[in-house]
């Protein structure tokens, strides 16, 4: 499993972006600060094609809830859950979200 840093790319599973903040971390990979617990959860998300109602739910806005697959059971940093590409989680129109990379290619975790 490789570890998430803040250039990761997640995505809903409608194709939106998620901008994800990262906390002020010690670690960085590839000098990009390390994504920990609690992120993503209540990122925004930009670009959702999902149509408007009445066609459609509307479009993804923010991240939910985020499954605990998401985080090293192993590593923490600064305290907190490191990310790993395992993640899992839905955003508030009910859209899955996709690691579509994880930011870097160097650093992997065991669990």
């Amino acid at each position: 499993m490789l570890l998430l840093t803040q250039s990761a790319a997640l995505k809903c599973i409608h194709g939106g972006a998620v901008m994800v903040t990262p906390s002020p971390c010690l670690l960085q990979i590839d000098g990009q600060p390390a994504l920990t617990a609690p992120a993503p959860a209540a990122a925004t998300v930009a670009g959702c094609l999902t149509p408007v109602p009445p066609a459609g739910p509307g479009p993804c806005l923010l991240v939910g809830a985020i499954l605990p697959v998401s985080y090293s059971t192993l590593l923490q940093i600064d305290g907190q859950p490191a990310c790993l590409d395992t993640l899992q989680g839905m955003t508030d129109h009910a859209g899955a979200l996709l690691v579509a990379s994880p930011g870097q290619a160097f650093v992997t975790v065991q669990g």
